[in-house]
Order: structure tokens, then C-alpha cells, then sequence
């Protein structure tokens, strides 16, 4: 378990995070060498070998935790979003993917004599994979990466409401498209202070460190939403207290029975369409936390929250969140019915 985390006294929260947590410049120059490696390759000759027309990148995006700028120490991930020229439409991509994907691997599999790397594939348990994964020998860490194949160019403005509802009209199943909007969900962390970003480090080391074998925890991602939430919420404060905003994490880890969360930051209730999907969403079973990209998917649906927030109790109680004089560090103040122009979060009842 975390004992390292929950042995450190709550002032010295930051220290932990800056020598225990972020990584150090080697590694992040060994991962961007080896980042840059990969692009080269998905560019110059990961199609090569297909008869005219030729399947055309566009663009490669760094997102995961190395292009969000929340990386740990010890290895971290990086999504590289690959925006391909043959994709016109999400039932398209849906229908073509795993042949794009089957092709990547097997020319990264003949290239890496040739460019000098070595990779570690995985093999996709599921029929239609949306990603191939692989690590990469980053000394003295390991970096895995994943290759999405990405439906529309991203935009650092509010996407048009015509691409949610072209979403909607061939919705399947939450979160299967949630690859299209890997910039947005990059780009909804990267801009966030730094202080914050040492936040979702911290939470998601403790993550790291709770999780067992076995266990369907919530993703690290609806972690990440929580720590943007409790600081948009309760702080605000670039020079924030690290026990804090952990602490205000952990609590609402704590009332995962009353979470609605949502943002309007990519899409709305403007559309009509839209509106009535947003609106169906939310009604569902708590916890919600709607992916501030990708309304479809409800993140941490149908995962052991119990167990999450049993361990959050757990850690409630130690010294990361206690004070001089051993009292509890209190959480901010986050409303469950406050609500703002960005973001909102509804109650139960």
C-alpha cells in the first residue's frame, strides 16, 4: 500500500511530489527522443508498402500523461493521435480501424531493425481495437504508447455542435469515438496551472499505489476530472496547499454516490439533439462524470467506486492529511448543487 504517501506529514506534501513524483529531465528527453522516433516512422513509411491511393497523415498529437504534463516518475504514457486522410465519418472509422491498426503493427514489427528501436507489442483482446499499444525501452524506464486513429483534426475552439451530433445519430456504445477527442481531453488538462498538474500527479500516484490486481477501479482519467474539479471548485489558487486539494479529492472519492459532474466547455445545451442526449446522460445512475470532451462517455461507469472511496476513507486518516497538531486537514468547500457557466454538479436528489 501507499505507505511512503501516507507516512509523509500534509506540509510536506509539495516536497514529496517534487522528489518523489516528477520526473527528471533525462527521462523526459530519453521519452520525447523516442516519441520523435515513432512519428518518424508513422510518417515516412508506416503505409508505404499500399498500392495508390495511399493512406496520407495529416498530423501526429502527443496526448496520455507526457503530453498533459502530469508524467510520474518511473514511466509514463503517451497516446500519439494520428490524424489519417481516410477517415470521412465516425461509422467509417469504426468499420476501417482495426485494418489501419493491423497495418501499423505489422510495418512497426518489419521496421525496427531498419530505424534502430525496439518495441513491445500488445496483442488487443478485443476484435475491433480502437488503439494498438506497445512499450518502448526508455533506460531506466519504460513508456507506453498507444496509436489512435483520430477521426477530425481538433481545434483549440469549441468544436462545432455538428460533430456531437453526428456522434449521437451513430451512437453505439459510450465512449467508442472517445479516441477522436484525445486533443481535447489533452488540451482540457495541459493549460491548467502547474501547481494543479503536481495535484493529479499526487492522486494518481496514490491510484497507483491502492490499486490491486484484479480490482475494477475507475480509470486514472475520471481521478484526473475529479483533482480539475475540486480546484475549479473549491480553489482556484495557483499557490494552493497540497493537503487541501488532495484532501477535497478524496473527498468526493469519499461521495461517490452523489457525483454528477459535467462541463460545457466543447459542447452544450444549445442543440436541441444535443440538449436531449445531455439530458438523458445525466439522469442515469450516479456516479456521473461526462468526459469534458466526449459526452457519450460516462467515465468510471460501472467500476468498484466502493473500493476506491473504502481507501480514500483509509487515507483520510494518515499523516498526508493531518496537520502539526494531528488534526484532519479540512477539504475545500465544494458545493454538490453549485453550479457555473463551465461546469456543473448536481445532487442526488
Amino acid at each position: 500500500m501507499a505507505q511512503d504517501l501516507y507516512q509523509t506529514p500534509a506540509r510536506k506534501l509539495d516536497k514529496f511530489v517534487f522528489d518523489v513524483l516528477q520526473p527528471d529531465s533525462t527521462f523526459l528527453r530519453q521519452a520525447g527522443q523516442a516519441i520523435d522516433t515513432i512519428c518518424e516512422f508513422l510518417k515516412t513509411n508506416c503505409f508505404a508498402d499500399r498500392p495508390p491511393p495511399r493512406i496520407k497523415v495529416d498530423r501526429i498529437v502527443k496526448g496520455g500523461s507526457l503530453g498533459k504534463g502530469t508524467s510520474l516518475k518511473g514511466g509514463s504514457d503517451a497516446d500519439l493521435v494520428v490524424f489519417l486522410d481516410c477517415f470521412k465519418g465516425y461509422n467509417d472509422q469504426e468499420t476501417n480501424r482495426a485494418g489501419i491498426i493491423q497495418e501499423i503493427r505489422r510495418m512497426l514489427e518489419k521496421c525496427q531493425q531498419q530505424w534502430h528501436f525496439e518495441v513491445i507489442i500488445e496483442t488487443s483482446r478485443w476484435p475491433n481495437p480502437r488503439v494498438l499499444s506497445f512499450q518502448m525501452p526508455v533506460s531506466p524506464h519504460f513508456s507506453t504508447l498507444g496509436l489512435l486513429g483520430q477521426l477530425t483534426p481538433g481545434s483549440r475552439g469549441k468544436p462545432h455542435s455538428q460533430v456531437y451530433v453526428e456522434l449521437i445519430n451513430c451512437y453505439s456504445r459510450g465512449g467508442e469515438f472517445s479516441t477522436c477527442f484525445t486533443e481535447l481531453q489533452r488540451d482540457f488538462v495541459v493549460e491548467r496551472c502547474t501547481k494543479l498538474k503536481s495535484l493529479i500527479r499526487l492522486v494518481k500516484y496514490w491510484y497507483k499505489q491502492v490499486r490491486q490486481r484484479g480490482q475494477s477501479l475507475p480509470p486514472k482519467y475520471a481521478l484526473e476530472l475529479l483533482s480539475v474539479y475540486a480546484w475549479e471548485r473549491g480553489s482556484r489558487d495557483r499557490a494552493f496547499k497540497m493537503a487541501e486539494g488532495f484532501r477535497t479529492v478524496l473527498e468526493l472519492i469519499r461521495q461517490y454516490k452523489k457525483l454528477c459532474i459535467y462541463w460545457t466547455i466543447n459542447y452544450d445545451f444549445e442543440d436541441e439533439l444535443v440538449a436531449g442526449f445531455l439530458n438523458k446522460q445525466l439522469r442515469k445512475p450516479r456516479p456521473i462524470i461526462l468526459d469534458p470532451a466526449d459526452p457519450m462517455g460516462i467515465v468510471g461507469e460501472g467500476s468498484r467506486w466502493d473500493l476506491l472511496a473504502r481507501e480514500a476513507e483509509h487515507c483520510c486518516h494518515q499523516q498526508c492529511c493531518m496537520d502539526l497538531y494531528g488534526v484532519s486537514v479540512q477539504p475545500w468547500d465544494v458545493l454538490v448543487s453549485a453550479a457555473s457557466p463551465q461546469c456543473l454538479i448536481v445532487s442526488e436528489d
